[in-house]
């Protein structure tokens, strides 16, 4: 169903969650505030396991 829109937007992608990890993301600060920094750690503080669970 989506084919035709997505050849006219390409490059489009399609993402599928397959995991209730999602749910569990640690990205907000400590006042409930999505902290950016959060979302592309540096190469010290990536950790796979905890991005890809």
């Amino acid at each position: 169903l989506l084919q035709d829109v997505l050849c006219r937007s390409a490059p489009a992608r399609v993402i599928v969650v397959s995991s209730e990890s999602h749910r569990f993301t640690d990205i907000n600060d400590s006042l409930g505030k999505l902290d950016f920094s959060r979302l592309s750690p540096t190469k010290n503080d990536y950790w796979a396991m905890l991005a890809y669970n």
